[in-house]
């Protein structure tokens, strides 16, 4: 599938303008910059995740392209334009008195309290990303829109914002930060591979002062796709419910992909189950689907 053409927002519209009345929801919007309007279109829904693939393609430029595969990817979609910059001015306009010390206004009328996960799906360079990560995130931290944790005295902060990094991880670099601004979304059903790296790495931080999101495909968990007819099996279920329960002991939210798509009966019998059986967020792509669930 080829990439739409983004085409955001010409003018930023406040937080009451995009989602006045709306509940947040806990869904994901996968793949979110296929939308015409990436992060806007989630938003306009109350959609608490939304996720951006990232490449870094020069060290000498500051660029961060957001697209599925390399040769999709223009200057024109980038993390600045369609993510970074629109949410900073959102944040900014909803947060006109910064020397106040009193908690930052997100991005959800209904709640302002509740932050919006961020997924930035590392595709290459995963140092290099990070390095241009932090730079994206440096005026977010000033002025208190990140979630963070300090290694130094145990403390989190709550904002507005809490990002985490899929794909190809810097383990190395986010598990060193003395003050986390972003976090790792960990391989569900199996922390081990992490445990170990992190143990290498002589880290011995709670495992949810890293990771605070975990996910895995359906197929991961399951061994299977999903498909029979009536939502998911009980086999299908007890290893999901055993997934879910494990990170949760951990402190760790969870999210399961690559669930069925069609028929969309059961695509919505799926996503039910994955519901009551405790998962944290729902993975979609057909937006419309997930929220009228």
């Amino acid at each position: 599938m080829t990439p739409v053409a983004s085409q955001p927002f010409k003018a930023i519209p406040s937080v009451a303008q995009l989602n006045r009345g709306k509940p947040v929801l806990p869904i994901h919007s996968h793949n979110d910059y296929w939308r015409k309007t990436p992060l806007f279109d989630a938003l306009e829904l109350g959609i608490q995740s939304v996720e951006a693939d990232v490449w870094s393609l020069r060290d000498d430029e500051d660029m961060l392209y957001v697209g599925h595969r390399v040769f999709s990817l223009t200057q024109y979609n980038s993390l600045e334009r369609l993510y970074t910059g629109p949410l900073l001015e959102l944040l900014n306009s909803t947060n006109p008195d910064l020397t106040s010390t009193s908690s930052r206004q997100g991005v959800f009328d209904s709640d302002p309290s509740k932050t919006l996960y961020l997924y930035i799906d590392v595709k290459n360079n995963p140092e290099m990303v990070f390095a241009k990560l932090e730079s994206h995130l440096k005026p977010f931290l000033e002025r208190g829109y990140l979630t963070t944790y300090s290694t130094t005295d145990k403390q989190w902060y709550h904002g507005p914002i809490t990002v985490i990094v899929s794909g190809e991880v810097p383990v190395e670099q986010i598990s060193s930060m003395s003050l986390r601004t972003m976090f790792i979304d960990s391989p569900l059903g199996d922390f081990t591979q992490l445990e170990e790296k992190l143990h290498e790495l002589n880290n011995t931080d709670p495992l949810s002062t890293i990771s605070i999101m975990s996910s895995a495909s359906l197929k991961k968990i399951t061994n299977s796709k999903g498909m029979t007819q009536g939502g998911l099996t009980l086999e299908e279920r007890a290893s999901v419910k055993e997934a879910i329960e494990n990170a949760h002991s951990l402190g760790i939210r969870t999210r399961i992909w690559e669930t069925p798509s069609w028929p969309l009966e059961q695509r919505d019998k799926v996503w039910r189950d994955l519901m009551n059986l405790g998962i944290d967020m729902i993975n979609a792509d057909d937006l419309l689907g997930a929220v009228s669930l």
